[in-house]
Parts: C-alpha cells; structure tokens; sequence
C-alpha cells in the first residue's frame, strides 16, 4: 500500500527547495558582484552559473543540503554526472561544485581519479552497474579531476550576509538599505533572467545587476512626491532644473524619452512646443535635441507628425543613412530686419532614435544639459554635462514642465 506523505512531511520539502532556489540566487548574485567589469555572466547555462572571463569558462552548481550530511563520493554523484557529461562533449571548461551540507565530514575539495570512478558508479536492481565514466581513459578523469574543485558552500544565513557585504561594498549604502530595498532586488534580478528563455537574456555582466538596483532615488522620489503633493513635487522639480541651468538657451540641451504607442501623441505634442520656442529666438539660441527610444515604426510616425504640423526638424538622415555630421550642425537662419530676431531657420529641433544617437561623438557634440524622462541610464553621464530624471507626472505634466523652462 502506497504511504501518502504528511502535510507536514510536504510543507518542509517546499521549504526547502525554495530555500534552495533562493540560495542559488544568492550564490549567484555574489558571484556578479565579485565578476571584473568586463567578465559574462551566464544565468542557468551548462550549470546554474557560467562564468566566461578572459582566457577562461567556469560552470558552478549550487546545491543546498542543509538536511543532510555527505558520506561518501556517491553523495554528490548526480551533480558531477552532469559536469563530467559536458566534459564529455569536448568542453575544457573549469567545474566547481558549491555544496552546502548540515553535516560535511569528510567531503573533500578535489576528487581522486579512484573517487571520481566511485562519485559515477551506480548499482541499480534494475539495470546492474552503471558507470557513467564510461569510454573514458584514466587520462581525461584525471584531466577532470584537475578541473574539478568542490567547495563547501556557507550555511544561508551566511551566504546571505556575505551577500549584504557585497551589495554594501557596491553601492556604498548601509546595512538598513540593503536590507530593505537592495537585497531583494538582487534575488529579483537574478529570478527574472533565470526565467527566461533565450540564453542572450540570460547572459549579463556586472553593469547589469547594479543599473537593476538603482532604485533609491526613485523610491525617494515617490515619498517626496506623496509628502509633499503633486502640485508642490512639480513646482521644486522646476526650481532644481532652474539652478541646473536647464532654462538657459544658449547650452545644448536635449530630451530623452521612451516612445510607444500610449504616449506617442503627448510626445509630439511635447516636440512641437519645444520646436516653437526657438522662432523669434535670438540667434544664440540652442535648438533642443530630442532622443527618442522606440520601434523605428513609431519614430516615422512621429517625423511625419511634425512634417504635419510645420516644424522643420534635422535627425541627420536616419531613415537613408544616418549623417553625424550632418546632425549636430547648426541651423541656417534668416533674421528679421536688422536686428537679430529669427525669422526663419532650415530646422527648429534635431530629432533621432537613440540607436542611430549611439554613434555621435559625444567630443564634437557635447551635451550641456540632458532631462530623462524615466531613470537616469549608464551612457547619459559620457554624453552630458549634468542629467536630471523626471518621473512620476503624467504626459501633459511633462509637457508643462519642459515648455516652462524651454
């Protein structure tokens, strides 16, 4: 008769496979942490973490037996059996096996070739011996075996606050941040990519996980907002632009923002105004540059917008091939009389996709002042002076805010 297993008996099995799931996040957020800038990173590849750095791939596998106790080589046959079996294909990759048991006794860090042939040597009622060193001669086992480290892996509160550490040294914040804010968002970074699909999502650097924590100006952001009232939040958002000089028409100044379909007309709406602003300028003024992030589709639509609506706009050819040089030129104007009013100019506003805005040398068009519409991205601090993030307003909100400081 079939034992069905205790409520009791199924809630510590959940248990601990989650602890285990959140102890290999752990692990492998660590692991990012530790990486060289330019080292790739590989969430659930060949092991639960690839490491490829210069001149080098890593596999590691995390396991968690807090319940358990190692006993013999045959304890951590399944785990190796699936390292040896990528060694098998031809990879000569280093192994590491980071291992958590209750109870390690005598678990050693590096196999012997007469432990290895242990570790992969089954006898099972159904199908006798298995040996899963099958066709290997004695030197490519000793070659794994020299590839091959077993580490004992700390307990999870350890991991856990040797986590904290890292994410403390990262981000030169405290214990009381890590803790509330930073600590889950690693775990959430590390979850997110291991759930998907295609193995170029999966495979991040350093750089990745640290612009996925960079949260708390945003948190700050909503708490000001809700304490000080969406009217007064605006109004200081306004004031702090002022003293950036962002109102001063004479620097470069330019706009990013994501484009899609939900905001595609208070986008073109926020162009046209920021085009107007310069007829009449005097000719020292700076034409606004608007970078826009978004399916190219979206991108024409928005040109044609503008066509339609009369503002003459430059964004260096794009749709043919996209001119750098021809981008950051300066508009020819025509002034009005004598004085030095503008009365026409060959464009008003420079408009480009942030794809084909990769390629300008930020050396010959330097950006004085940048506002994000969103966060504040990595590449924004080589490609301006200063950069201020605008976020929680509404579309119209923005477009006032912008049209108040054009």
């Amino acid at each position: 008769m079939t034992q069905v297993p205790s409520v009791s008996t199924n809630v510590r099995s959940a248990h601990a496979a989650i602890a285990g799931y959140e102890y290999q996040f752990d692990k492998t957020a660590i692991a990012l942490l530790q990486a060289d800038a330019l080292d790739q990173v590989e969430i659930e590849g060949i092991e639960d973490v690839d490491l490829h750095s210069a001149g080098e791939s890593q596999a590691i596998q995390v396991k968690y037996f807090a319940g358990q106790s190692y006993v013999s080589p045959k304890t951590l046959r399944e785990p190796v059996r699936l390292m040896v079996q990528h060694f098998k294909a031809g990879a000569r990759w280093n192994y590491v096996l980071y291992v958590h048991f209750g109870d390690f006794r005598s678990m050693p860090d590096r196999f012997t070739i007469t432990q290895l042939k242990e570790c992969l040597t089954l006898s099972s009622q159904t199908d006798g011996v298995v040996k899963y060193f099958s066709g290997m001669a004695d030197a490519d086992l000793e070659d794994f075996c020299s590839r091959l480290r077993i580490e004992r892996g700390d307990s999870f509160a350890a991991q856990e606050q040797k986590l904290r550490t890292e994410l403390r040294a990262a981000l030169r914040c405290d214990e009381d941040e890590v803790v509330a804010i930073y600590i889950a968002k690693a775990r959430e970074f590390v979850h997110s990519r291991a759930m998907q699909g295609r193995p170029s999502v999966r495979s991040v650097v350093r750089q990745d996980l640290l612009e996925h924590l960079q949260v708390k100006d945003l948190l700050f952001d909503k708490w000001q907002m809700q304490s000080l009232g969406a009217d007064r939040y605006l109004a200081a958002q306004k004031r702090k632009l002022r003293s950036g000089g962002f109102n001063d028409p004479r620097k470069k100044r330019a706009l990013y923002v994501g484009l899609g379909e939900a905001n595609i007309h208070q986008i073109l709406e926020l162009c046209v105004s920021l085009g107007g602003v310069h007829i009449g300028r005097l000719k020292s003024a700076q034409p606004w540059t608007v970078i826009v992030d978004g399916d190219s589709n979206l991108v024409r639509r928005l040109k044609v917008g503008l066509v339609q609506s009369g503002v003459a706009f430059n964004d260096g050819h794009e749709d043919l091939l996209f001119q750098s040089d021809v981008f950051v030129r300066l508009p020819i104007i025509n002034v009005r009389g004598s004085g030095d009013n503008i009365a026409k100019a060959s464009f008003v506003l420079r408009l480009v996709s942030y794809s084909s805005y990769q390629s300008v040398d930020s050396t010959t068009f330097k950006i004085s002042r940048l506002v994000s519409i969103g966060d504040e991205l990595p590449w924004m601090g080589r490609a301006a002076e200063q950069v201020f993030a605008l976020r929680h307003f509404e579309p119209t909100e923005y477009r006032h805010l912008m049209e108040d400081i054009a």
